[in-house]
């Protein structure tokens, strides 16, 4: 059995034997070998190899020197003269040549179309099934087409076409790792990947884009953002589509009205917010005061929905509500207790709003009480 790989380094192998580039006997016989099994099964006309092969050689000439690397093709492959399997390897008939062994032959270009055709045709009946043979798929492509033949004029067609099936396919398997597992981190790597063979492709850097925000990375969906710009720019001269600048432009939208695309702070426990404290850094703390009969809540939400994914809100104490602050300046603390007081006063207008900055330096800061801290009830 004969086993050609052609995404990534060529390698072939026959019956279990790696055959290394250095033992073809010429050139002309690997690249005769390298268009024939990349077309299994397809007759190829004669005059179409003697083009491939010698373009400038006169026709007489041109047919011995294929003959002769046609002999030297099935050399190459069997160096020992194996009888019975070494002269159907490249068959031929009527002036067509053929790559069918009669011993069966496995090329990863063939596994790969297949593979795909499967993923498709599962797609819509079983997703997860298709997701299945998707990430198979994409395991077979280590690489572009016959990527050390770069200038083959016969290559470029079928490196470009597969290229295309591969960031489709790597789309599709994103997609579907985040529907049906919620598995972002894979399929941002996945995207990641495919960006490897085509850094220009818009609709890979957007999905990824996509997929930092909904899980709350905004600096990185930035940074990532950034990194498309640079590229669109450097490699073709272009600037990123409308829809590109969309996914970022609702993330401003959505910090300069104080909330984060998608996401909310988290209604938890006093302990959980003195648990977060307790990681140093610089903190802030915010203390909203409510009046009694308001109802406890529609005030957590509100202040839920109007905060980040990281934040946390809690019930400090009878009269107050704590918020913790993540990853937040004093100017940031600034910024949002001035939007929640003024968002507060509309929605609850007896609501009063106390803001102290939090010490991390002070170890026990909490355990202390409330009035030692300052802070007065609504009463």
């Amino acid at each position: 059995m004969i086993k050609v790989w052609f995404l990534g380094s060529f390698q072939v192998e026959v019956d279990g034997n790696c055959i290394p580039v250095v033992d073809w006997r010429s050139k002309k016989a690997l690249t005769l070998f390298k268009y024939l099994s990349s077309h299994p099964g397809k007759k190829i006309p004669r005059d179409r190899l003697i083009e491939l092969l010698w373009s400038n050689s006169d026709p007489e000439s041109s047919i011995h020197n294929l003959h002769t690397t046609v002999y030297n093709l099935r050399r190459s492959l069997f160096p020992k003269g194996k009888k019975g399997n070494n002269h159907s390897v490249i068959s031929y008939c009527n002036g067509l040549y053929w790559f069918d062994p009669p011993d069966g032959f496995y090329t990863d270009v063939f596994d790969f179309q297949s593979m795909t055709k499967t993923g498709y045709e599962l797609d819509c009946v079983d997703p997860d099934e298709a997701l299945s043979v998707y990430l198979q798929t994409l395991a077979i492509y280590r690489g572009d087409f016959l990527e050390e033949d770069l200038y083959e004029d016969w290559t470029i067609a079928l490196r470009t076409n597969l290229r295309e099936q591969y960031i489709e396919v790597a789309l599709r398997t994103a997609e579907l790792l985040v529907e049906r597992r919620r598995d972002f981190n894979q399929a941002i790597q996945v995207c990641r990947n495919a960006l490897n063979y085509d850094s220009t492709r818009e609709k890979l850097h957007q999905a990824i884009i996509k997929y930092l925000l909904e899980q709350g990375r905004n600096v990185d969906a930035i940074l990532q953002f950034k990194e498309c710009v640079k590229i669109l720019e450097d490699e073709v001269g272009l600037e990123p589509s409308e829809e590109t600048c969309m996914l970022i432009q609702r993330l401003k939208n959505a910090a300069n009205s104080g909330a984060e695309t998608g996401n909310t702070a988290r209604i938890t426990d006093r302990f959980s917010v003195q648990r977060a404290l307790k990681k140093g850094g610089e903190l802030l703390l915010l203390f909203v005061t409510a009046p009694r009969h308001l109802e406890e809540n529609k005030v957590l939400n509100y202040l839920a929905n109007s905060l980040r994914q990281g934040d946390l809100i809690c019930k400090w104490d009878q009269n107050h509500i704590g918020i913790y602050l993540n990853a937040t300046d004093s100017v940031g603390v600034k910024v949002v207790s001035k939007r929640l007081e003024q968002g507060l006063h509309s929605e609850f207008a007896d609501c009063k709003l106390v803001v102290r900055c939090v010490d991390s330096s002070q170890k026990n800061y909490t355990l202390m009480p409330t009035k030692a801290l300052g802070w007065m009830g609504s009463d």
